[in-house]
């Protein structure tokens, strides 16, 4: 059983940007990712360890933004993305997403994605 799983914009303070001010102050970054992963055990036994941690997973994701300043929103994906690659065997990611509300004053978000 393929079963698709998606966090969607989980909220965190970031340091991005190329700006004096966007280095010296955190801003929040919204990022949604979501994967498939072959749950059958998890949904036959109804056991959490046969199941993808999405909390750690959240918090992992959490962690590797905060950690240091980033330039560009297109690296911050980068790294993300190899870094949930090689921690998670067994899933596939199928999107990972990247907003930040602040980058355009006229704009509500400007977001930079990967996805399948």
């Amino acid at each position: 059983m393929n079963t698709n799983v998606r966090i969607k914009d989980l909220e965190i303070p970031c340091s991005i940007g190329i700006h004096e001010s966007e280095k010296k102050n955190k801003q929040p970054v919204k990022i949604t990712f979501s994967f498939s992963y072959n749950a059958t055990t998890a949904a036959e036994s109804d056991d959490v360890t046969f199941a993808k941690d999405y909390r750690e997973m959240s918090d992992y994701i959490s962690h590797l933004t905060q950690q240091r300043h980033y330039n560009l929103l297109e690296h911050l994906l980068k790294v993300l993305h190899q870094a949930l690659s090689h921690r998670y065997k067994g899933i596939t990611i199928k999107e990972l997403e990247i907003k930040k509300p602040n980058a355009v004053e006229a704009a509500d978000f400007v977001s930079v994605s990967l996805s399948d």
